[in-house]
């Protein structure tokens, strides 16, 4: 986890469970209301980051994922898999691009796994493939009103399964949001 981050989330109360994940903030029962009752921000840590840059991440993606790599673009995120050759699923995450490049997000316990067989495909092709889940911080909100909340505070509305936006305020210029399809609004940042 990046220190900065780890840092902020020990100063605002965080007791850790592991090295990524958070147990609480200190106030386990109300927490727990919260998630049933209530909107819920929390860091996503426990999910790893995979980059795919270059003039060919495209191609080499939809030769290793189960998903349609151009119906990924700047305002559309989709689910993806990577599968062996006996078709076990190997890692399973939301696929998204972002300045460029393409950003997977799996389990933090698979991507140096995925990233050593992906590896293997690469061959002569124009691609990056790096663990980037230490350099950007992931979190998700939640929740009955979350939508509302996002609305008022960002002036963004995202509508439809894993609609992603970037930010256009100067004050979160860097920021990506995806909707996850749940029963209640659900967003990553």
């Amino acid at each position: 986890m990046n220190q900065l981050w780890q840092t902020y989330l020990q100063e605002q109360g965080a007791i850790f469970q592991d090295e990524y994940r958070i147990e609480s903030f200190g106030s386990p029962d109300i927490e727990h209301h919260l998630v049933k009752h209530g909107p819920v921000m929390s860091s996503l840590q426990h999910y790893g980051l995979i980059r795919f840059a270059g003039e060919e991440a495209s191609q080499f993606l939809q030769s290793q994922l189960t998903q349609d790599v151009k119906l990924v673009t700047s305002t559309q995120a989709k689910l993806a898999a990577c599968c062996d050759p006996q078709g076990q699923v190997l890692g399973l995450g939301i696929l998204f691009l972002y300045h460029d490049a393409y950003y997977w997000m799996v389990a933090r316990d698979t991507v140096l796994p995925l990233l050593s067989h992906l590896k293997k495909f690469i061959f002569r092709t124009k691609v990056e493939l790096e663990d980037f889940s230490d350099l950007i911080p992931k979190f998700g909100y939640a929740g009955t009103y979350a939508a509302q909340d996002l609305l008022i505070l960002t002036n963004t509305k995202l509508t439809g399964n894993y609609t992603q936006t970037q930010l256009t305020d100067p004050e979160f210029d860097s920021v990506l949001i995806i909707s996850i399809p749940t029963a209640n609004p659900c967003y990553l940042f």
